[in-house]
């Protein structure tokens, strides 16, 4: 039934609806892995500690002091001669 309704909406260019039905034939997937521990391994169940642990692991991640933090030093460039003004025949 949903095949038929996805080609029909296909074949007349309905997107909008050939993604909802995609969308809703779709597995519905959690935001929030199901499984994630503390960092003794010990499993937490509740939604909101998850989310927290997952926002303090980004944190350690990506906050690193610019003391450990190398960057490239990119060589000097000469400078080019070029002409700005207007455009000649020549």
């Amino acid at each position: 039934m949903k095949a038929k309704e996805m080609e029909k909406a296909a074949t007349i260019g309905n997107t909008k609806q050939l993604y909802r039905l995609i969308k809703e034939t779709g597995i519905n997937k959690s935001s929030v892995s199901e499984i994630i521990s503390e960092k003794d391994d010990t499993l937490i169940c509740s939604q909101s500690r998850r989310l927290e642990r997952w926002a303090e692991h980004f944190r350690e991640q990506f906050n690193c002091s610019s003391d450990t933090l190398q960057l490239p030093t990119i060589p000097r460039q000469c400078e080019w001669n070029i002409e700005v003004g207007p455009p000649t025949l020549a």
